[in-house]
């Protein structure tokens, strides 16, 4: 099924894309807890994703998934 023309979903679609967003949360929190680096190598990469929908091959936008989260968990203990 085509979410738009680059776009094409199937049954584990939804379920690879939470993993995706989950491994850049994974990253962040590494750096956050003092590793020296993190990189995450994930598919679909999410960077074309726009807040109110997925589009260009990318079903979540990660990188702002992670940067929620991470001002969510990490405001609160004041890093």
């Amino acid at each position: 099924m085509p979410l738009d023309p680059d776009t094409v979903l199937c049954k584990e679609s939804y379920d690879v894309a939470l993993l995706a967003a989950g491994g850049a949360i994974t990253a962040v929190d590494a750096v956050m807890a003092k590793f020296d680096s993190s990189f995450a190598l994930v598919r679909p990469p999410g960077h074309h994703a726009m807040p109110e929908r997925g589009m260009g091959f990318c079903i979540f936008n990660n990188i702002a998934i992670a940067g929620a989260n991470t001002r969510r968990k990490w405001e609160k203990s004041g890093c």
